[in-house]
């Protein structure tokens, strides 16, 4: 009688079991990854748990998933590099993979006051980048115009890439579509290094290190 007393009380105040409190949900998945074992390729629907193994089966591989308590997370394999072996070799716990994220769209901007800001918007939490996403700058510390800008820079098959990122009024625009062309010809992200953001003044010819924004890439 006492034990079905506290049953009813824990599900009155709305209290799930353990099994429940750490499974998530996929949103969106870039590139293979499989769960095990089943190697069943994940998709958006999915529920994982984070007692669970996944298998990162393409370089730059993650997902989108959530969870209805604790929020939003990227997961992906923290140890994956340019060049690294691809397969069992990769396979993680999920819970070893997860990292909250910075929840951006397309609609929402951060509002850099300082230049401390840009560092701590931009890092080290993933931050979600979907098609065109923008944000809002302090013009007063960082104008942009043809003379002073901002850049994105990777190296890509031993070449170092600059990209100037596109702006309006107080507006920084991220398109992952330009970011990932070169000589007007699209490539694969998972073959770049970190990106580097920059900021450049003409005037004095030089070029301000920023940070290196933890952006992860959904169409």
């Amino acid at each position: 009688m006492k034990f079905l007393l506290i049953l009813l009380v824990l599900v009155g105040l709305g209290l799930h079991p353990i099994h429940a409190q750490n499974e998530y949900t996929v949103v969106k998945v870039k590139g293979k990854i499989k769960l095990m074992p089943g190697e069943i390729l994940l998709k958006a629907g999915s529920k994982i748990k984070d007692s669970q193994k996944v298998a990162f089966q393409t370089a730059g591989a993650a997902a989108l998933v959530v969870h209805p308590r604790k929020g939003e997370f990227v997961l992906k394999q923290k140890q994956a590099g340019t060049g690294q072996s691809i397969g069992k070799a990769l396979q993680s716990m999920v819970s070893n993979c997860l990292q909250l994220t910075k929840r951006t769209v397309a609609t929402r901007s951060f509002v850099w006051i300082q230049g401390k800001d840009i560092k701590k918007n931009f890092g080290p939490e993933p931050i979600i980048i979907s098609n065109d996403t923008s944000f809002v700058i302090n013009s007063e510390k960082y104008p942009m115009s043809t003379e002073a800008y901002f850049y994105l820079n990777y190296q890509y098959r031993g070449e170092s890439i600059n990209k100037t990122l596109d702006y309006e009024a107080e507006r920084l625009y991220i398109s992952p579509k330009k970011i990932f062309t070169v000589d007007g010809n699209p490539i694969d992200e998972a073959e770049t290094s970190q990106l580097r953001l920059y900021y450049y003044r003409e005037s004095s010819k030089t070029a301000e290190f920023i940070c290196c924004p933890n952006f992860i890439f959904f169409n």
